[in-house]
């Protein structure tokens, strides 16, 4: 078991009480020249509190809830957790918030460290991408599940902080697949992904570009199709200032190869506003979108015509989907991107490199946000066996967080959960791979908590099929097991 003592919240670092500098503040009693510190709390997603137990070191506190908050004091300085449980069940550190009411000290709070969660559903399932909601601070995710003569569609749910869940299931019974969600108008939900629809009266056929809205209730809102008779397919979506962004691929609207990369605007009722080209004599892609210092950051792979591999790129573009800066970052060598994140004036990419094909490793690019965005530094996994990075975070500390999986040996299914930790200011790495003994588990997305810790999503193989699967670990990486 891992104590989340070890986690940070915004109480400051965890694990002891502490006095700060001396302040000024009449809320402090001095008791036999101790001061006496006032700790309160709020408690959320748990609609009768009656049932709740806090303790202080142990020592229950009676008597203290009162409209789903608490109040505690302790006399003097020293180290105090402070832990919740409901019907014995510790309560997750997202569905508490501990403070110190005078603001002269920071505690501990000791949470629910144990989660792991896999899907029952019974069919093939795969999570894509994961999102925080900021409204309700509930993790949501969209993918993939298999329905019987129905073959896939798109698997949309939601979890409150790990300890409850809802899912839901959408399609065109064809094969469906949502790789991207994010929060729309009004505090609903887009997911974005492809559709297998063949209506050639329509001029569709093959893989289709699919954004759907989803309301709060779980209900449908707009279903929008985008494409033509051969492959398109969206890979990320995001909310602008007047609609959504969509990235990805396709054949069927191409102007300079075989497949280009696309960026799609649609309005917030999900129509088509306009769509802008970008790639090369081959094959390319944008695979992922995030928001940047009031313009959008992207990131793809193309097609290098110098010697037939692929390059990692990235576009700045503003809301009209004009380039403000691009950068290609050839490596010779099969270089495959999969995420972007940001922060300050820098730029991170996830994703993948190779010297020959099928040899791959997990990679890191650190960018500078300079006039022409220089590579200030390109980290690859170097470990045995094969690497690959999904998906890109930032956490609370400033750290760079990405995961995929990892294959120690040449069975296609021997995969792992694979965790990177970047530290651009140090310029250190540090790796986990999460070896559960099972045929196949492979992380495609990771998102960080407000408490410090990552959740990470994707998929395991059960018997002859896959579920999707979620696992949290703590800021260190280390899992709630």
């Amino acid at each position: 078991m891992v104590s989340c003592s070890s986690m940070k919240d915004d109480a400051g670092d965890i694990g002891k009480v502490s006095e700060k500098p001396e302040e000024s503040n009449d809320s402090i009693e001095e008791v036999t020249g101790e001061k006496k510190y006032e700790i309160s709390g709020s408690i959320y997603n748990v609609k009768d509190c009656s049932d709740i137990k806090v303790f202080v070191n142990n020592r229950i506190a009676e008597n203290c809830i009162s409209n789903n908050s608490f109040i505690l004091a302790e006399l003097g300085s020293g180290s105090y957790t402070v832990r919740a449980e409901l019907d014995g069940r510790l309560l997750y550190p997202g569905e508490i918030t501990v403070e110190i009411k005078t603001g002269d000290a920071v505690v501990s709070f000791y949470g629910n460290d144990t989660w792991r969660y896999i899907s029952d559903f019974g069919g093939d399932e795969k999570i894509y991408s994961l999102m925080l909601d900021d409204v309700t601070e509930h993790v949501v995710f969209a993918g993939s599940i298999y329905q019987p003569g129905n073959s896939y569609e798109h698997l949309f749910g939601s979890l409150n902080y790990l300890n409850s869940h809802a899912s839901f299931v959408y399609g065109h019974s064809g094969f469906d697949e949502a790789r991207a969600v994010t929060t729309g108008k009004n505090s609903h939900y887009i997911i974005a992904g492809s559709s297998v629809i063949t209506d050639l009266s329509a001029g569709l056929d093959s893989y289709n570009i699919n954004v759907r809205q989803i309301k709060r209730d779980g209900t449908e809102g707009f279903d929008t199709i985008i494409g033509g008779l051969q492959e398109d397919r969206a890979f990320d979506v995001i909310k602008s200032t007047d609609g959504y962004l969509v990235v990805g691929k396709s054949r069927s609207f191409n102007e300079y190869g075989s497949f280009d990369a696309f960026i799609i605007k649609l309005d917030f009722n999900g129509n088509y506003v306009w769509k802008k080209i970008y790639g090369t004599t081959g094959n390319d892609e944008f695979c992922s979108i995030t928001g940047y210092n009031g313009n959008f950051a992207i990131t793809g792979t193309f097609f290098d015509v110098s010697n037939s591999k692929h390059n990692i790129v990235v576009y700045i573009v503003n809301n009209s989907g004009d380039v403000v800066k691009k950068a290609t970052f050839a490596n010779n060598s099969y270089d495959t991107a999969t995420g972007i994140t940001c922060s300050d004036d820098r730029i991170f990419v996830s994703g993948f490199t190779a010297s020959t094909l099928y040899s791959e490793e997990g990679v890191i690019l650190d960018i500078k946000d300079d006039s022409v965005l220089s590579l200030n530094a390109r980290i690859e996994s170097g470990l045995n066996g094969e690497q690959r990075l999904h998906d890109i975070c930032v956490g609370l500390d400033g750290t760079i967080a990405a995961a995929g999986y990892s294959r120690k040996t040449a069975l296609p299914n021997d995969k792992d959960f694979y965790l990177l930790f970047y530290d651009h200011v140090n310029d250190t790495k540090r790796q986990i791979v999460y070896d559960s003994r099972s045929q196949h588990e492979e992380c495609n997305s990771i998102i960080s908590l407000p408490n410090g810790a990552y959740l990470m999503g994707g998929s395991i193989l059960t018997t002859l099929e896959s579920a999707y699967q979620l696992i949290c670990v703590d800021y260190e990486g280390n899992l709630y097991e």
